[in-house]
């Protein structure tokens, strides 16, 4: 990532904060390896199977299993939301705000807040069924 960083240096313009320049072309660089991926992925054919997790070497202290479930099933759910609906729901779990959000995604700040809302409110039905299942 820092490599692309340093290529793209010369496009950054200082129209926008850096922070929100440096996850713009984070956020290209992704978009962009993932399409890759799916070429590759289509050429290669590998094998379906499960993705490991990696887990640290000590569970988070005072997390209970449910909890790590819980979170576990949060990322999962948000996996499956559409691309621009997931870029923006990590983003705002990222701390950002809808302004710095439409700068990096290109939206206007209204279209983040409208998109937002709705993916977090399908986000709390989707991990509502969660929780009545623990």
């Amino acid at each position: 990532m820092a490599v692309q960083l340093w290529r793209s240096l010369p496009g950054f313009k200082e129209q926008c904060r850096p922070v929100t320049w440096v996850y713009r072309v984070c956020l290209n660089t992704a978009l962009g390896w993932q399409r890759g991926e799916r070429v590759r992925r289509n050429l290669l054919a590998p094998e379906p199977g499960p993705v490991d997790r990696i887990a640290g070497p000590e569970p988070r202290p005072g997390w209970t299993r449910e909890k790590e479930e819980l979170l576990e099933r949060l990322y999962t759910a948000i996996r499956a939301q559409p691309p621009e609906q997931r870029t923006i729901l990590l983003l705002s779990l990222d701390g950002l705000g809808y302004r710095e959000i439409s700068e990096i995604t290109g939206l206007s700040e209204n279209h983040v807040g409208v998109m937002l809302t709705r993916a977090r409110q399908r986000l709390a039905a989707e991990l509502k069924e969660v929780r009545d299942e623990l």
